[in-house]
Formats: C-alpha cells, structure tokens, sequence
C-alpha cells in the first residue's frame, strides 16, 4: 500500500513539473523560450505577412498597387544543363508566343506511371535530349527525328525505375542516376565513354564547373568528380537522414566557384568547388519541423549576385546572403519549383497554384494570384518566364499564360494529360515533357 502511494506521488511530481503539449506531449524549458523567441521574431518582422500556418499551404489572393520593374528580355540559345547554368538562373526569355503553334513527339515510354516526375529536356547543336523513367535516352534533331537513343542498363536494373539527369559539355553529355551510376555518351553517337556505379542513389541534378563534375548523393554527401574518368576527387559529408526521399537536392554554383546545396535534412551548406572546404551552413527546418525532414522537397537554388533564393514544401521561401550563410528574410510559401528572378521582382509558383511576385530585396509580397483551380487536387510543376509573361504548369496537363506585370491570366487551356517536368525555353521556342513521355514544342 505505501509502495502504490509512493509511486501515485512520484508521478503527480513528474507531471506536475510539466505541460501537456499536443503534439509532442509535454513542453520543457527549451520549448517555452523558443515559442517567445519566435513571436518576439514574429513582431519584429511586420512585413512577413503570416501566410502559411502549419499543416496549411498558401493561399492567400493580394491584389497589387506597386509598379512592377522586370528584367530585361535576353535571347537564350542553348539549354545545356538543368537550370541552364550551374547557378539556375533563367531570368526573361525571349518567347512571344501564345501557345498557337504546337509540335508533338512521342519519345520513349514511361513504364513506371505510380512516379509522378519527368527531367526536362535539354537542347544542344541543335539536338534535344531527352528520356523516359526506363532510363533509355534519346537524341532528336532540330527535325524531331532521332539521332540516336541508349540505354546503358544490364538485365539486373531493367525493371527498376529510372531518374536521370544529364548535362552536355564540349560534344558529351554527363548522366547521373538514382540508382548511383555516372556516365559519359558521346553526343554525337551516344556511344559510351565510360562508366562508373558507386551504388548509392544521386539525389541532386548533375552540374560541371571548371572541368569537373558535382553531385549529392542519397547520404548527403557532396562529391566532386574527374570529368575524364568519373573518379572521385573529393567529397564531404553532412548530416543523414533515416528515410530517403525520391525528391531531387538542390545544387547550385556561382561564377567564382562556391557551391550551396541543400540536404534532405533541410540544411544549405557553402562549400569551395575546388578542394571541397567549408563555408558556412544554415538549417531551414526549425525544431517543429525537423520530425517531417525525411519527406523534405526543396525547389533548386537560384544565385543572383551574392544572395541565394530557394523554396521548400516543408516551410519557407529564403533569401540567404552567399557569402556569410545570414538570412536576408523569409516568407512563409511553400514550393518545390525553381524561383524566377527578373528586375526586382521573385516569383514563386506554390504547390497548390498560387503564383506569387516578392520584392526580392525585403521579402514583401507584390501581389499573388489563384492560378489553378481545386478540380481535381492538382499541383504546380513547373514554371518559366518568357517575355514578360509566366508559364505556369500543373499535374493536370494544364498550361497558364500570366502576365508578369499585373498577375492576370492571359491564357489557359489543356494540352496534355499529365505534366510533371518544368518547362524550358530555348530559340523563342517552349518546350514541354509530358507525363507520357510526348514533347510538346511551341513557337
């Protein structure tokens, strides 16, 4: 009987000492600063409107009544990598068109239809380069003919789903994969040059810099590669994560060498391309977050000057300074597409359809506009600017012309059944992978 008393009051103290908290059971100490500290931020930082509460996504329409400056219309003429370029941005195209002319070609097929993703093309010699989750990739001329197609894949991998990524640099192109093979195709044969497997899968996509190759991998581990051979030169290791997401990692490198990318732990980490040195890190998942970070999606890195853009699903829109890893300021919208950047203006297309224009120098928010509508829960996948006009796609195989200036939709229809890669666009012509493997070229 003592003994039962003393343990009913062995409890009551614990208890007693504690607060019930209804997501993790109790608050202590620690939980309780940081719940002042983030209101204190929060009332610090009026301009960051409060846009995205937990377990909700954006969805707040603003009407704009700031004059809204963009970037100047360049002509793109090439498209060699993801991204374009090792620093992801693509800024104001020249493309005038309004979806009147339209090329199809049907190119591989999709077998595995339950992976809702598609690389986008890249365009090269005049050739598009192209592949299907089979891992077979195909080189079409300017005629959408092919000039070759390869699949490297022995009987032990071909029925396993594939994720490619690949780059073209002087006359070959460079492939990466989810399962860890590195490879190099001649890009005039598509002969194999040679080839590596190190197993584990390549979670970002594929970049060259300075005569080498850089990639993460499925551990969060950034390697640096002999671009000859596929040897390794260097790597560096960050923190692992239980599960891993079939979600691309972000990767990105300025003109002078520095590379960011983000892990699937949500942390963005500087490094020096050339011998694999530490910069700085920056964790983007706070502490209420960092239980969901094994289903991290992040958007890729846009570097503009010396500041970093990026998104994620999980919580923020960020604008990092490069060189000292500070945030600049952040906005609660959640996306896993690429940011446009043109004049003072970022554009940020949420994973439920809301394409919103922030100051990119103070995070405030222009204006944002409903570009999808709740049909059937679609999502955004993709999203390029094309003379001051934005590109927006969605699962549904729905395309919408915005203007840039305004937010207003100028055009909206149907023109595939499924859409799960970003377009891109090179020659004033779009170009569009649907999710049964057509091209779709618009002029």
């Amino acid at each position: 009987m003592i003994k039962n008393k003393i343990i009913i009051f062995l409890l009551l103290t614990i208890v007693s000492s504690c607060s019930l908290d209804k997501d993790s059971g109790f608050w202590n100490g620690a939980t309780i600063e940081k719940r002042k500290k983030d209101r204190a931020e929060r009332d610090a930082n009026p301009n960051n409107e409060t846009v995205f509460s937990k377990k909700k996504f954006f969805s707040k329409e603003i009407i704009g009544n700031q004059t809204v400056s963009l970037g100047k219309i360049i002509e793109k003429e090439k498209w060699h990598v993801s991204g374009s370029n090792p620093s992801n941005f693509t800024g104001n195209i020249e493309f005038s068109g309004l979806l009147k002319k339209q090329t199809k070609k049907k190119i591989g097929k999709n077998k595995f239809k339950f992976f809702l993703s598609n690389n986008p093309p890249i365009v090269y010699q005049n050739s598009v380069l192209s592949s299907d989750n089979r891992g077979t990739i195909y080189s079409l001329n300017d005629l959408n003919q092919i000039n070759w197609k390869i699949n490297i894949y022995k009987k032990i991998d071909k029925k396993k789903y594939k994720s490619l990524s690949y780059t073209y640099f002087n006359n070959v192109i460079y492939v990466s994969d989810n399962l860890g093979y590195l490879y190099a195709l001649s890009a005039n044969t598509g002969k194999l040059i040679w080839l590596k497997n190190y197993k584990i899968p390549f979670r970002s996509k594929i970049k060259i810099f300075n005569d080498k190759i850089y990639l993460v991998n499925n551990i969060n581990k950034l390697f640096c590669f002999k671009i000859s051979d596929g040897s390794i030169l260097w790597e560096h290791s960050t923190v692992d994560t239980r599960i891993k997401s079939q979600s691309f990692l972000a990767l990105s490198i300025d003109k002078k060498g520095k590379i960011f990318f983000i892990n699937s732990a949500g942390e963005i980490t500087s490094i020096n391309s050339s011998n694999g040195s530490f910069f700085w890190s920056f964790p983007t998942l706070d502490s209420i977050m960092e239980h969901k970070s094994d289903f991290f999606q992040t958007s890729d890195i846009v570097i503009d000057n010396e500041t970093l853009y990026f998104s994620n699903m999980n919580t923020n829109t960020y604008s990092i300074n490069s060189k000292t890893g500070f945030l600049n300021w952040k906005q609660n919208i959640e996306s896993s597409l690429t940011p446009i950047i043109s004049g003072k203006s970022l554009f940020i297309l949420s994973h439920k359809g809301f394409l919103v224009n922030i100051d990119k120098k103070t995070g405030q928010l222009l204006w944002s506009k409903k570009i999808f509508k709740d049909k059937r829960n679609p999502f955004s996948t993709g999203i390029i600017m094309g003379s001051n006009k934005i590109y927006a796609t969605n699962s549904e195989g729905y395309i919408s012309v915005i203007s840039a200036t305004s937010g207003d939709i100028l055009v909206q229809k149907k023109i595939a059944k499924s859409i799960y890669s970003n377009p891109i666009i090179v020659n004033s012509k779009l170009y569009i992978l649907t999710g049964n493997s057509k091209l779709l070229i618009f002029e």
